[in-house]
């Protein structure tokens, strides 16, 4: 078998062949004949924590037709990253080697030891366990280096801590049916948040590998290619709120409508989950005030839409009031703001050098509408307690901030 790896590199590739000679030893496992189960598989490894973490580490990736080509490859996108897979390349095992090869940063070899690392332990999470036992007794024969896995490095304390907790807060919050426990979760992860930032402040060196920029990438809901203007406003507004920037594909672009954060990894994880807090909330009361609506026969078409925007610009108002709160508190407030954005900013600029960037507008078709959802959206509460008993709430305060 034979894989190129499209994005050039003046590395050596030394091991390549020898890393061919052990995968053609090997079964490919399941067959996947058609691009739309190519597609599935890719996703379904994609979507996962474990791709999700790195840097420079695409989160969108299309499977494309290769045939006309001698080799399958893979290559990057603006989107993120592409596979392209003649039709004999079309099995699980093969395609796990063209992901791979996207998780690899620019300069090194493209089948060199951390090359392998990746790839073996993409076959260990998403084939039978079998089939990474025989991969890797295939490497030791032939050869192949495969980097060790590297030590979890010794993170400053509360910089780990608070990620772990985010993610605790995140996990509560899908796992919960009251919108009172996912409001509070969201509110109780931005001040992790702040307080983190304050905590690293003080930190003479900190070591950027536990707390990296990064960009998430995450699907609009729904299969809709136009996107509703209050789920741009409200990307950008939490954004804002958590220290980020944000950016949204193009209609024109391949595969699902995507956004992302960009920033310190602890900022975005947050933002990622405030958001998907928040975009459950303003989906809820549209869909109660659609009801009323219809009850009473007055027209829907056209009004909901700026009725969402409307609840937004509260959620917008009260995200900024609580930032420029933090802002007011200390001089280190305001100097965490400051380098967090302009981190961001300098982030984001560099993933997308040619883009231009402008604020997202929106057009005021229904006043009334527009002005319901203000008032309604002061229902959306950050910092609404609990159930009556308050477990959930004792939960959250188990974390000992």
């Amino acid at each position: 078998m034979v894989a190129n790896h499209n994005d050039s590199s003046s590395v050596r590739d030394g091991q390549a062949t020898a890393l061919y000679r052990a995968e053609d030893a090997v079964p490919w496992g399941r067959p996947l004949p058609s691009l739309a189960l190519v597609q599935e598989f890719v996703d379904q490894v994609t979507q996962t924590a474990a791709w999700r973490r790195g840097d420079d580490v695409p989160q969108i990736v299309v499977a494309r037709d290769g045939r006309g080509r001698r080799h399958a490859c893979s290559q990057r996108a603006w989107f993120g990253g592409e596979i392209r897979l003649p039709k004999w390349a079309r099995h699980e095992l093969i395609v796990l080697h063209e992901l791979a090869h996207a998780r690899i940063p620019r300069g090194e070899a493209a089948h060199g030891p951390r090359f392998a690392a990746e790839y073996l332990r993409l076959v260990r999470r998403h084939m039978p366990e079998e089939f990474g036992f025989a991969l890797r007794e295939s490497f030791e024969r032939e050869g192949v280096r495969v980097a060790e896995t590297p030590t979890s490095r010794q993170a400053e304390p509360r910089s780990r801590k608070v990620l772990q907790l985010v993610r605790e807060l995140r996990a509560l919050s899908e796992g919960t049916t009251s919108p009172h426990e996912a409001a509070s979760a969201a509110a109780k992860a931005q001040a992790l948040l702040l307080e983190h930032n304050l905590s690293l402040t003080d930190v003479e060196a900190l070591d950027e590998s536990t707390d990296p920029l990064v960009e998430t990438k995450r699907s609009f809901a729904g299969t809709r290619r136009r996107i509703e203007s209050w789920r741009h406003m409200l990307v950008q507004a939490v954004a804002r709120s958590c220290l980020c920037e944000w950016m949204t594909n193009f209609y024109s672009e391949p595969g699902p409508r995507t956004f992302s954060f960009i920033g310190r990894q602890s900022n975005v994880e947050v933002a990622t989950y405030s958001y998907e807090c928040l975009e459950r909330q303003v989906q809820s009361l549209a869909e109660a005030e659609k009801k009323s609506r219809q009850r009473q026969k007055r027209p829907v078409r056209g009004y909901i839409q700026n009725y969402c925007e409307g609840i937004v610009h509260t959620i917008q108002a009260k995200q900024l009031a609580g930032r420029q709160e933090f802002e007011r508190t200390s001089e280190t407030g305001r100097s965490v703001v400051v380098t967090r954005s302009t981190e961001a900013a300098q982030h984001r600029k560099s993933l997308y050098p040619h883009v231009t960037f402008t604020t997202f507008g929106h057009g005021l078709g229904n006043p009334s509408a527009y002005e319901a959802g203000q008032r309604d959206g002061n229902r959306v509460q950050l910092t609404h307690g609990l159930q009556d008993d308050g477990r959930a709430q004792a939960w959250i305060e188990r974390t000992g901030q």
